[in-house]
């Protein structure tokens, strides 16, 4: 009995160090992956604004074309 109880024990304290080694690993990989969107979200922040600004000139531009072609058809 005391035998079955040593492995068991073993396999067992070898299971939650794996456990353990694993969450840490997930830890490190969640901890950079914060770090990553951090880092990108200004320049996505920035370029979202870019195409914004280049989608409300072109909407600008094509209502100023739309006006011209319909005046200059009367």
């Amino acid at each position: 009995m005391s035998l079955l109880l040593d492995r068991f024990g073993g396999a067992f304290r070898s299971a939650l160090l794996q456990a353990e080694e694993r969450e840490q690993v997930l830890e490190a990989i969640r901890a950079s992956l914060e770090d990553t969107v951090s880092e990108r979200t200004p320049a996505l922040t920035v370029a979202l604004e870019d195409v914004q600004r280049r989608a409300d000139e072109q909407a600008a531009l094509l209502l100023k074309i739309c006006s011209s072609a319909t005046s200059s058809g009367r």
